[in-house]
Order: C-alpha cells, then structure tokens, then sequence
C-alpha cells in the first residue's frame, strides 16, 4: 500500500452510511489527494491486509467487525488464527471494519466521518 505524503487512502464499505459518509468527507480535502478501495467492490490481497494491520498495529483478529451478518453468519463460531483471518478478509471483505484512512506513515479507523475535516486543516 503505497501512500504518498498529503495523500489518504480511504478503504470502506459503500453499503455502509457511515462508511458513505466518510467516503464523502474525505473527497472534498483541499489539502489532500484521495484514493480509495470500496470493499463491496474490491478486494485486498492477504499481503495488503497484512501491512494495513502493521500501519494499524493491531492483530489480524482486529480487522474483523464480529458484527457484521457477514461474520455472524460464517465465522461467529469459528477461532480464527492470523493466517485463517487473513484469509477469511480476502474472500469476505464485508467482514471488515470500516472504514480506514491510510496515510504514508500510519493507519487509523475512522470513528467520525468528521474527522476528515480536523485532518485537513491541520496541513499547511
């Protein structure tokens, strides 16, 4: 995931509202360029979800919205290991938490679609 500075790369779920939202926000930045996967339409490799859990710095397992029908219908009684995770978010994106902004030097989850806004002022 290559990431330049003043860049963002918004990874979400278009079937989401928040997700939409954010999505939205983060596309009207003055002071940075978007790039974006949906994951209703994409999907990342085992690789990319692997360096966007070292930007987040969190274990696979964290990726996973243990909400989501998705996982409640195929994997709410599964152990997942990091391999089996990783495998799990490539075949079933919808599983994962979203959205994420990604930029060239860390990751975070979205909590507010208004964060985007704090994010872009602070650029000079």
């Amino acid at each position: 995931m290559n990431v330049e500075k003043n860049e963002i790369l918004l990874i979400y779920n278009s079937s989401l509202l928040i997700d939409r939202q954010a999505y939205a926000y983060a596309k009207s930045l003055k002071n940075h360029n978007l790039k974006s996967i949906d994951l209703k339409h994409d999907r990342l490799t085992e690789t990319q979800i692997m360096e966007l859990t070292q930007k987040l710095d969190i274990e696979p397992q964290e990726l996973i919205d243990t909400q989501s029908s998705e996982y409640l219908r195929y994997f709410s009684n599964t152990e997942l290991t990091d391999n089996s995770t990783l495998k799990a978010l490539k075949q079933n994106p919808m599983i994962m938490k979203t959205p994420i902004a990604v930029y060239s030097d860390r990751a975070e989850f979205v909590k507010t679609p208004y964060e985007f806004i704090k994010k872009d002022m602070v650029v000079k």
